[in-house]
């Protein structure tokens, strides 16, 4: 795995342009500028950490967690409590910094609109459709990759299986954006392939 993990880094090209934007094409095209702005720059802290500890960026703290902590679905404390992170932020001065950059950030992006982008005017019949699909979603994520997650964490630890299999990528998977076959290092799809033969899940699908 780490073999794997260290060609793959040696074979990656990083910007020297400290005003290169981290954010994906879909979330240029579709958060707020509120979002843009709070995310683009919490992966650009991120960023920093990481070249300064000479780390890989998902290895300080995981992109997924990045973006549950910009959206407020998860809290720093929180994920500082979590088993298996990088020991050089766990302790009192990253978690101090990490605040207040996190608050400076949210203080300058306060007055951006919070509205998303490309928002269109939905009928009820398409809201409810778009509801449904969701509910389906959520039932596929907790029926056939949520205990894949879960086999992988109790084998691999809690870092290593989010990093494996992390929510983002499983939402992207189950929305037909992506497909396991797509994620980048070999290792990580023979790992979730082999998870759901273990307990006989079908994922054939999402392959």
């Amino acid at each position: 795995f780490i073999e794997e993990e260290l060609q793959f880094l040696d074979t990656t090209i990083y910007t020297d342009n400290p005003n290169a934007s981290f954010l994906k094409e879909a979330e240029l095209n579709g958060l707020s500028d509120y979002y843009q702005y709070v995310l683009n720059e919490l992966l650009r802290f991120r960023d920093a950490k990481a070249r300064s500890a000479n780390k890989p960026p998902a290895w300080i703290i995981p992109n997924d967690t990045v973006r549950d902590i910009a959206f407020g679905k998860l809290t720093i404390e929180s994920f500082l409590q979590q088993s298996g992170i990088y020991p050089g932020i766990k302790n009192p001065k990253f978690k101090t910094e990490f605040l207040a950059e996190f608050e400076t950030i949210k203080n300058i992006a306060k007055d951006f609109s919070r509205q998303p982008k490309n928002r269109t005017w939905l009928t009820e019949e398409e809201k409810q459709e778009k509801l449904k699909q969701k509910e389906e979603n959520e039932k596929i994520r907790e029926l056939k990759f949520k205990p894949i997650q879960l086999h992988l964490e109790s084998i691999y630890g809690t870092f290593a299986a989010k990093y494996i299999l992390g929510d983002g990528v499983v939402g992207r998977i189950i929305k037909g954006e992506s497909k396991v076959v797509d994620i980048k290092e070999a290792y990580r799809k023979q790992v979730i392939s082999k998870a759901a033969a273990d307990l006989d899940i079908d994922i054939a699908k999402y392959l």
